[in-house]
């Protein structure tokens, strides 16, 4: 059966009927036209919605994938392992949320350093009557743990007039950073123009310096001095025995409060050792002292 269209029209002339004008055209190939457009249209649909999955699928996995990689750093940091970081290089929002928790991970496991250089130094201090024997381990694990350049003790002394001088008695610095051990013995602190700095480490103050700070101290320094550092002062009791510094000569940063903490502990427990010893050495003396006496009678 085919389909046709069909035309039919009066056919009048001079007021008369004569009949009909009809035509009928075969739809065969209108109707061929119209399955093409559906097909083409059907094809062209389906082609549309098969992109349109692979895009979504591409675009989830690129969404998705940053998110996944991140979360299982996150969760190795979580596990212990504060090594792990997360190398996301989408420019979007997600590589800022990674770039943050690096940057956070960095801080906790800088943290963790400082913590592990504290606890190091109350174990080698304890587990010895000399603290001198152990002092060289302890500045290296305090400047490794601190990214520092030099940690320095400087002890107090004074000469027979009375004038007050510092020396380097011991020093750790990193590679490639100049000592200062030879350079700073025996060095008058009027002359270093270190009153002031004296007057408040006496008074127990932890001294914090940048480079714009550290410019105008009137100091003869050796070579290589420091962008930033910190003074803490070792107090044997009530009585200044001299201080521990540690320097950066890389960069001039501001010293994290966990940092000042640490220096502060450490100089403590320096300040009982030297006490402790002290002590055990007049004793020793005492006793000493007291044999003799013995020994006379």
């Amino acid at each position: 059966n085919q389909r046709l269209f069909h035309f039919a029209y009066p056919f009048d002339y001079s007021g008369l009927q004569w009949g009909w004008i009809h035509v009928g055209l075969s739809l065969r190939s209108y109707d061929s036209s119209v399955h093409q457009v559906y097909r083409r249209t059907g094809i062209l649909a389906v082609v549309c919605i098969l992109l349109s999955l692979v895009a979504s699928v591409l675009y989830a996995k690129h969404f998705v994938e940053p998110i996944l990689r991140l979360r299982a750093v996150v969760e190795q940091v979580a596990s212990g392992d504060l090594k792990a970081r997360a190398h996301i290089k989408s420019k979007d929002e997600i590589q800022e949320l990674a770039d943050a928790f690096n940057t956070m991970a960095d801080a906790v496991l800088h943290r963790n350093r400082i913590v592990e250089s504290v606890r190091f130094t109350a174990q080698s201090l304890q587990s010895t009557n000399e603290w001198s024997e152990v002092i060289d381990p302890v500045l290296a694990k305090i400047g490794k743990a601190a990214n520092a350049s030099r940690v320095l003790v400087l002890q107090r002394h004074t000469d027979p007039e009375g004038m007050v001088l510092a020396s380097v008695r011991f020093e750790w610095t990193a590679a490639t950073v100049v000592s200062w051990k030879q350079g700073w013995q025996n060095r008058y602190l009027a002359e270093q123009g270190l009153d002031k700095l004296e007057e408040r480490l006496r008074r127990g103050e932890l001294i914090v310096a940048r480079h714009d700070e550290l410019k105008d101290w009137p100091v003869a320094r050796p070579l290589m001095p420091p962008l930033s550092e910190m003074i803490a002062p070792i107090l044997a009791g009530d009585v200044p025995w001299g201080a521990l510094v540690v320097h950066d000569c890389k960069q001039d940063r501001d010293w994290h409060e966990v940092e000042q903490d640490s220096v502060r502990a450490v100089t403590e427990m320096l300040g009982a050792s030297i006490v402790r010893q002290s002590a055990r050495q007049d004793l020793f003396e005492a006793k000493r002292e007291l044999e003799r006496f013995v020994y006379r009678s």
